[in-house]
């Protein structure tokens, strides 16, 4: 993961780090031995490059002995950790629209995850799927994404909006019985995905903080925050770039073929 990431510079945006670093300290370990080998301190608020991010969050485990510390760490993740994304979605006029709006911009926050979402008869599942293999920090990782999701939806429906279930495709750890506890529904693991199911009735549930101009105006930060993704794209700051849809067509980026991938439901990347 670590040579992928250094290649493509990708960075964790601080506000995130910051929880870490906080749940760590709550833990009792020394920080200035936990960051000082990756040259940083408990002061630092510069973003944190994702090639660092393994052996910074291997070491917090093994520092705090807690294995918990992903679950802890999306706890922590509130509407206003999101900047401008929790913003929008705090303003939309309910479940689905916040849903869509998560999966659209996700990786402008958090550029190791993609989430699609995908409607079915009685239910709707938000797929959670690796923008870049997680190895070895993948449960600490998906357990903090899908309980921050989970309760940023929560709160902003006051919670009205039920989950059936949460799905973790790692072996069920010794602190599976927090999981069910923090996340208050069931909690499935050894699946062949991850991600949160909600019955489709879910999705129509309004939200309280509802503000259709709040809305439009972070819609429009966020849409230049997506544009800034795709210019870093083009010059190849990044040499891979996954979406869902091709939404335009005459966009010369010589550098780059575009691969088709067939039955992409069956990887979350299918709308």
């Amino acid at each position: 993961m670590n040579r992928r990431l250094r290649e493509q510079g990708l960075t964790l945006p601080a506000v995130y780090f910051r929880q870490v670093v906080d749940q760590v300290r709550a833990q009792g370990v020394d920080l200035d031995a936990w960051l000082l080998p990756a040259g940083l301190t408990s002061a630092s608020e510069q973003d944190l490059p994702l090639h660092s991010f393994e052996r910074l969050i291997l070491d917090a485990l093994a520092l705090s002995r807690e294995p918990a510390l992903g679950l802890f760490v999306g706890q922590r993740l509130q509407v206003q950790t999101h900047g401008v994304l929790g913003y929008a979605a705090a303003s939309s006029g309910s479940v689905r629209q916040a849903l869509d709006l998560i999966a659209t911009f996700i990786r402008t926050r958090f550029p190791l995850i993609a989430l699609t979402i995908e409607p079915g008869r009685a239910t709707v599942r938000a797929r959670v799927e690796e923008a870049v293999p997680l190895g070895a920090v993948q449960a600490p990782v998906l357990e903090a994404v899908l309980l921050a999701v989970k309760n940023l939806l929560g709160a902003m429906s006051l919670g009205a909006c039920r989950f059936e279930s949460v799905t973790f495709p790692f072996a069920a750890p010794a602190h599976a019985a927090l999981a069910r506890q923090l996340f208050g529904c069931e909690v499935r693991y050894a699946a062949d995905w991850a991600g949160l199911t909600l019955p489709r009735a879910a999705l129509d549930v309004r939200l309280h903080s509802a503000d259709p101009l709040a809305l439009q105006e972070a819609v429009a930060i966020c849409e230049r925050e997506l544009e800034r993704v795709m210019r870093d794209f083009v010059a190849q700051r990044h040499n891979l770039l996954l979406c869902s849809t091709i939404i335009e067509t005459g966009i010369d980026v010589p550098s780059a073929n575009t691969i088709v991938i067939s039955r992409a439901d069956k990887f979350g990347l299918a709308q």
